[in-house]
């Protein structure tokens, strides 16, 4: 007899989420023939293993004991729509392991060759590897800006004017969403930002002050600036 381990590599693409280890993916071989044996003797006609994130996942050894041509499948399992599993693609390729068992020599010792193949009939290069691509979702934050008065009130408020920046690769709001404006006292946001990489991203907002001619009689303008900080993970 001749025995021969099935496994393959399981490979995370794409971004690299934080959680990868604790995503389990699972696999499954299944007998294409009556009567084929399975791995560690099983009786069954499929066995599955899982790994989790990146990594090898093996089904066992097969004991060979006569010479012939043994066709299995290799299959994962579908978690598509399972929610923990956003932003990952699921590989839905049924893939044919073809396991031929030859007594090459005529001495009676038999050996055991496998091909993986594609549908299509395209053989899989080794290390055998299903890829599972993880993109991360975009997602969307408002920054907004609060403002005081003090002092006396205006018989007719002033509206006040306050800018975004952002620092580096820290994305902006669209259009003129980098600017807002409080008549009086109040809040108020900004643009939405939409943010499709993982990071710390840095804003400043400061108030606009106007020039001397456009400045309200009576009023003072703040020229300090909040640094904001938003961890995308």
């Amino acid at each position: 007899p001749v025995d021969y381990t099935v496994g393959l590599n399981k490979a995370i693409t794409g971004d690299q989420p934080a959680d990868a280890d604790k995503k389990e993916f699972v696999f499954t071989l299944t007998s294409l023939a009556a009567g084929q044996p399975m791995p560690n003797g099983s009786t069954a006609t499929s066995v599955s293993n899982s790994v989790n994130g990146s990594g090898a996942v093996s089904f066992g050894s097969i004991r060979f004991t006569q010479a012939g041509e043994y066709n299995y499948s290799i299959q994962e399992s579908d978690f598509s729509a399972n929610a923990q599993y956003r932003g990952y693609t699921f590989d839905n390729t049924v893939y044919t392991l073809k396991v031929t068992v030859e007594d090459t020599l005529g001495n009676g010792v038999l050996t055991a060759n496998a091909v993986l193949y594609k549908p299509d009939n395209s053989v899989v290069d080794t290390p055998w590897t299903i890829e599972n691509e993880y993109q991360a979702l975009p997602v969307a934050y408002t920054i907004g800006v609060n403002k005081a008065l003090s002092g006396d009130a205006a018989v007719l408020p002033e509206t006040f004017h306050f800018s975004l920046t952002g620092e580096g690769t820290a994305p902006m709001p669209a259009g003129s969403g980098n600017t807002t404006s409080i008549t009086g006292e109040g809040y108020s946001t900004f643009g939405q930002i939409t943010f499709t990489q993982t990071g710390e991203y840095t804003y400043t907002i400061q108030e606009v002050v106007p020039s001397v001619v456009d400045r309200v009689e009576g009023d003072t303008y703040s020229t300090e600036s909040v640094s904001v900080t938003l961890t995308v993970t």
